[in-house]
C-alpha cells in the first residue's frame, strides 16, 4: 500500500512539473539556465514536503553547492535515505554516495543525466529550482507567502486546470505546487530555504 501511495504520489508531481515547466518563455528572462547555474554555483538548501489528500507522505533535505548535491528524505518516518553526488569537472559523471539511516550503504560512479533520469525522488526534488516556466498555461492570482518568501501565485488553465503553483522570482524558483488528479489532492512545498554563505556542504567519506 505504502509502495502504491508513493508512485501514485510521484506520478502527479511529475505531471505537475511537467505542466509547470512544459513550454519556457516565462516573463523577465527567468527561461534561461543561467538563474538555475548560478543557484548551483552560490549554495541553496531547502527543507520540503509532501502530502495527498492532506496526509503527509514525506519530508526531506535537498542542497545543492560547487560540484556536489544533496537529497535526505523520511518516507512516513519510516525510514531515512541520503545521496550526496559530486559532479566530475566535465559534468558529465558524478560519484553517488547513498547511506541509509545515516549509514553509508554504497558508492557508485553513474552518468549523472542518465541517474537524474531514474532518480524520481532526487528529479522531483531538484525540479524546485527550474527556471523554465510556461506562464503561459497559468493566471496569476495574487501572491502567496513560501517559507517566509514572497512569491506570485499562479492558477491553471485549459490542459494545465488543476495545477496551482507558487513562484518566487527573486530566485527563479518554484516553492510550493498543488495538483488535483482523480480526485487526489496532492502537495509539495518547500518549508524553509537558505541561499549563499549559510550552506553547508555535507562531509564526504574519506
Amino acid at each position: 500500500m505504502l509502495k502504491m501511495k508513493k508512485f501514485f504520489l510521484l506520478a502527479i508531481l511529475a505531471s505537475a512539473f511537467a505542466l509547470i515547466t512544459s513550454c519556457g518563455g516565462g516573463a523577465g528572462g527567468s527561461g534561461s539556465g543561467s538563474t538555475t547555474d548560478q543557484l548551483y554555483a552560490d549554495g541553496f538548501e531547502f527543507t520540503y514536503k509532501t502530502s495527498m489528500d492532506g496526509t503527509q507522505m514525506s519530508t526531506g533535505t535537498f542542497g545543492g553547492k560547487g560540484t556536489i548535491m544533496w537529497n535526505e528524505m523520511s518516507m512516513m518516518g519510516i525510514f531515512s535515505m541520503k545521496q550526496v553526488i559530486k559532479l566530475s569537472s566535465d559534468g558529465e559523471k558524478a560519484t553517488v554516495y547513498t547511506y541509509m539511516n545515516d549509514t553509508l550503504q554504497s558508492t557508485q560512479e553513474v552518468d549523472y543525466d542518465e541517474y537524474m533520469e531514474n532518480e524520481d525522488d532526487l528529479s522531483q526534488a531538484s525540479s524546485f529550482v527550474e527556471s523554465d516556466v510556461d506562464f503561459d498555461s497559468f493566471t496569476k492570482q495574487g501572491t502567496k507567502t513560501v517559507a517566509g518568501k514572497t512569491c506570485d501565485y499562479y492558477v491553471g488553465r485549459d490542459e494545465a486546470a488543476g495545477t496551482e503553483f507558487a513562484y518566487y522570482a527573486a530566485k527563479g524558483m518554484t516553492l510550493y505546487t498543488k495538483t488535483t488528479s482523480q480526485g487526489m489532492v496532492v502537495e509539495m512545498e518547500i518549508t524553509s530555504i537558505i541561499f549563499g554563505n549559510e550552506v553547508t556542504v555535507p562531509s564526504l567519506p574519506n
